[in-house]
């Protein structure tokens, strides 16, 4: 509903939110056949609330540097691609710094001597690495 309120769209929103939540099954399917972990934890699901908060914002910073490269370059509001470009450098770059620090926060849990711990700082860093990709390359409007 927050991002609804906040794109006034609730096309943008709702594409931006499935974009963000199809991270789960994704990162499953690496988790599992690519990794070849056989189980998962209950602490891993989880991570459908976590990266519904890390999405959300990814979508908004995406969305407002949009706008704000259109505010700032009158001339190329209409030259989408263009916008689009400058958009993915500022944004894509400020996203960037942000998915990997929480990656990183995330994957260092693998030094947990629990283990559903260290399963779950795995599962949840590899959820926002795709939720990453995907927000750059699914949701660009």
């Amino acid at each position: 509903m927050f991002v609804w309120f906040h794109t006034k769209s609730i096309i943008v929103s709702v594409m931006g939110m499935l974009g963000v939540v199809s991270s789960i099954p994704i990162t499953i399917f690496i988790y599992t056949q690519i990794l070849g972990i056989d189980h998962m934890s209950i602490l891993n699901f989880l991570s459908l609330f976590v990266i519904m908060g890390i999405g959300a914002d990814d979508v908004f910073v995406f969305f407002d540097t949009y706008d704000i490269v259109a505010n700032e370059h009158p001339d190329i509001e209409d030259d989408i691609p263009l916008r689009t470009a400058l958009t993915f450098r500022r944004a894509g770059g400020a996203m960037l710094v942000t998915s990997v620090s929480t990656a990183a926060s995330f994957f260092a849990n693998w030094v947990s001597s629990l283990p559903v711990i260290k399963e779950f700082g795995l599962f949840m860093g590899l959820v926002v690495v795709v939720n990453f990709v995907i927000v750059l390359t699914y949701f660009p409007r």
